[in-house]
């Protein structure tokens, strides 16, 4: 016989708890004390100390303890393998439903815009599952981006007489593991673009294009169908300068930052802009740096870090006797940038090395700055930011020993350029692949796998801690059906999912936390 309180269900015929959204904190955290549904708190002994509404994991030996995290050495996994012919037009993305790395290039003799399709083999290879044209047209500046809510990707370029015309397609690998012809439309005309970057916004469910236009900066929404087909949503000019090898990133909720090269006047400047709904908002110009910037693509990176709520820029520098890539972090409030200090991820030996830099982020919350070192080798290092409280200029970048990937040796020591990087994971959290692609000098375009190898307890969650519980003490731990009041930051009626590293998150990891009743309570599901 279901039980109803207020007229709502809350516990239906077969003793399963139901409707408890509805229901009031109160009575839910009552039916759970009690043990109606299954739900409530138990007494176990936790063999590592475990704080206030902390994510706890049972162990073989009945004892609970925080979640434990384990990550690899970033390791190549394979020499790297040709993709099409020596091209700056290079990028690369991860289609995280048919777990396919994609690229696109333009073809070097027909300038034809092309994207492969990669699957990771058991030894962390790729294989490269075969090409399809996107554009039967000579193509430039071409950028794409995955769509995680339609399963697809979208390339943004410029194509038609004298490059006048700016496009976007939808393309993705189906699930039968074939290529998709590509769904196109057009969303400029007026010509002289000098520039591209793409992104995709998760809380606008749009992806945001920048072109640059002489010295227009202009910006483009675009939405994606469940057909694959694209609708052109707004465009504005922002009317913040000139800027040279763009690269955009959001905060996914609505925030962007652009980073480019200042050729008017030989900087590195941020550029930001916000959008809600169909109005885009220009914010500021911030100088990055102030130097003889070299332009040349390839030579700048920009990622967000939600961890800090800040954006990372890495950026080639030049000086009269040697080289460098620096980095700096960029926040942002009310549209407007600030930059906070600098440090080299590497200094040339020499001011005539062309090593490109790229940045990517991985599903266990750590940042890779990729480079090509000044001995022509492929290398890479982690990057650390840390807050020290101190509001936007508090952040501190450090990063971590040098780890060299691959050998390019040439008689061009360093002339390897346009680096673009993906990542992925495994439907089972054991390693973390990047894919990363980019043209050696003279030769054809490459795409080179590199793996971390990651372990995480997290799939052995049991509950939240009720309090604070220390070291081989003994303590309730709030189970399935139970309430557990010591969470913040939550969002109502969302479901939340235990991350690798024991931190809740709304995407789905594959472990459910459970149900948020308010901003710090959560009804344990798992």
């Amino acid at each position: 016989m279901a039980i109803k309180v207020g007229g709502t269900t809350v516990i239906d015929d077969s003793r399963a708890l139901s409707n408890i959204a509805s229901v009031d904190a109160t009575t839910v955290a009552a039916l759970g004390t009690a043990g109606v549904g299954g739900g409530g708190s138990h007494e176990f002994t936790a063999s590592s100390a475990l704080t206030s509404g902390q994510v706890a994991v049972l162990q073989s030996n009945g004892q609970v303890k925080p979640v434990a995290l384990t990550v690899g050495t970033l390791t190549s996994t394979d020499i790297p393998q040709s993709m099409g012919g020596q091209t700056q037009n290079n990028d690369v993305a991860y289609q995280a439903n048919e777990f396919n790395m994609v690229n696109a290039y333009t073809d070097p003799s027909s300038g034809y815009l092309i994207f492969g399709n990669h699957t990771r083999a058991s030894d962390g290879s790729l294989t490269h599952k075969g090409d399809s044209t996107i554009r039967s047209q000579a193509c430039d500046y071409s950028r794409i981006a995955y769509n995680p809510d339609r399963g697809m990707c979208l390339a943004l370029y410029v194509s038609g007489s004298g490059y006048n015309d700016v496009k976007a397609s939808t393309f993705f690998v189906n699930a039968s593991g074939g290529r998709e012809s590509p769904v196109t439309i057009e969303l400029d005309n007026l010509g002289n673009y000098t520039g591209s970057s793409l992104c995709y916004d998760e809380s606008l469910n749009k992806f945001v294009g920048v072109f640059q236009r002489s010295d227009e900066t202009w910006v483009f929404l675009i939405e994606q169908a469940a057909n694959g087909s694209l609708t052109k949503t707004a465009s504005a000019n922002l009317n913040l300068g000139t800027s040279r090898q763009q690269h955009v990133a959001t905060n996914h909720n609505g925030q962007f930052v652009i980073l480019g090269a200042d050729t008017s006047n030989d900087t590195v400047s941020a550029m930001t802009f916000s959008v809600s709904g169909n109005t885009i908002t220009a914010g500021s110009v911030t100088t990055v740096a102030s130097s003889a910037i070299d332009t040349t693509y390839g030579r700048s990176s920009l990622i967000y870090d939600p961890v800090n709520s800040a954006w990372l820029a890495a950026y080639y520098f030049r000086s009269s006797s040697s080289d460098w890539i620096y980095m700096r972090t960029i926040t942002v409030s009310n549209n407007t940038a600030t930059v906070g200090s600098s440090l080299p991820l590497i200094n040339f030996s020499d001011n005539t090395s062309k090593g490109s830099v790229t940045l990517a982020s991985d599903s266990v919350g750590g940042i890779v700055g990729f480079y090509g070192n000044d001995t022509n080798r492929l290398a890479s290092k982690q990057i650390t930011i840390t807050n020290t409280g101190n509001g936007a200029t508090g952040l501190t970048i450090s990063t971590g020993s040098q780890v060299v990937l691959s050998d390019h040796s040439s008689s061009n020591p360093g002339h390897n350029y346009g680096f673009e990087v993906a990542t992925s994971g495994d439907t089972h959290n054991t390693f973390v692949q990047y894919a990363l692609v980019f043209t050696k000098q003279g030769e054809a375009i490459k795409i080179e796998p590199a793996e971390k190898t990651i372990s995480s307890d997290s799939s052995d969650f049991i509950g939240f801690a009720d309090g604070a519980i220390a070291q081989d003490a003994s303590g309730k731990i709030t189970h399935i059906g139970g309430v557990n009041e010591n969470q913040s930051g939550l969002t109502a009626n969302t479901d939340y999912y235990v991350g690798l590293s024991g931190a809740l998150q709304t995407s789905d990891s594959g472990v459910l936390a459970g149900k948020a009743l308010s901003a710090t309570k959560i009804l344990v599901k798992g």
